[in-house]
């Protein structure tokens, strides 16, 4: 192909592609001209999304409770269970506070209605006598928990309200 031919066939083409992406351009922006999405319909589908999600996410952490200077309490689930993990951030280690089916039998033995350990979510939680014992809070009634070889769990006295 010589280099006129070449010439003509670009002076030909060029035109008519700049035509061509000059009209996707127009039509593309066309199309973005619709809805305006505002905060609240964002949020509407975000509250959507984790309400059908949430079961779904493994190790997903809610909050963390401090338990002391540099130890602290939180749940973390996996295949819907949830284990109440304690971390110490000065020594940067974690481990579960319990084996969360046998805390759920040990529990059940005393009052807890609840026998699902996959439904079971403390609401508070304190080591006691030098880590060897536990008070759990679930559903507003108190618990107080050895999970030691045998675990074993009471119920213990509503806490003590400060008088003003």
């Amino acid at each position: 192909m010589n280099l006129k031919r070449l010439s003509r066939l670009v002076s030909n083409v060029l035109p008519a592609a700049t035509m061509f992406a000059w009209v996707a351009i127009g039509l593309s922006s066309q199309a973005q001209t619709g809805r305006i999405y505002t905060p609240d319909d964002y949020g509407r589908a975000a509250n959507l999304l984790n309400a059908g999600t949430a079961s779904l996410v493994d190790h997903a952490i809610r909050r963390a409770t401090f338990i002391g200077n540099d130890r602290f309490w939180y749940l973390d689930s996996e295949n819907g269970l949830p284990t109440l993990m304690v971390a110490d951030a000065a020594r940067r280690t974690k481990s579960a506070a319990y084996d969360p089916l046998r805390m759920a039998a040990a529990l059940h033995a005393a009052g807890l209605e609840e026998t699902d350990a996959k439904r079971i979510r403390p609401e508070q939680f304190d080591l006691l006598d030098d880590d060897r014992s536990a008070r759990i809070t679930i559903s507003g009634s108190r618990y107080r928990c050895a999970p030691g070889a045998q675990y074993r769990c009471s119920l213990a006295p509503p806490a003590r309200q400060s008088r003003a």
